[in-house]
């Protein structure tokens, strides 16, 4: 999905969303998987995925941090960036977060 370039902030050239529609119950939902290191992770994450479902880009978000193999310094560990996102968002029901990436 290609976002207009009109309203396009600094940080949104470079998120990686994979857009995927879901048919639940006879409903269509567009969902978008927004993965990074979020290593912290800041308001700019939380107003990009935001905007996206404001502006009806999207109707979910899904977070996915990276996991501890990842290869970057100083990389604060899974559990607490997870945990970090988590209290970012957490009153905000359409944006999870996923825990597949600290598999293996």
């Amino acid at each position: 999905m290609k976002m207009p370039l009109r309203g396009r902030k600094r940080g949104m050239k470079r998120i990686c969303c994979i857009v995927r529609r879901i048919r639940k119950r006879g409903v269509s939902m567009k969902i978008g998987i927004f993965g990074g290191s979020f290593n912290p992770p800041h308001n700019m994450h939380k107003d990009i995925a935001l905007n996206l479902i404001k502006n009806k880009y999207l109707d979910k978000v899904i977070y996915v941090p990276v996991g501890d193999k990842y290869k970057k310094d100083e990389l604060i560990s899974y559990w607490h960036r997870l945990n970090m996102l988590k209290q970012m968002i957490k009153n905000i029901n359409n944006i999870p977060c996923c825990y597949t990436e600290n598999r293996g």
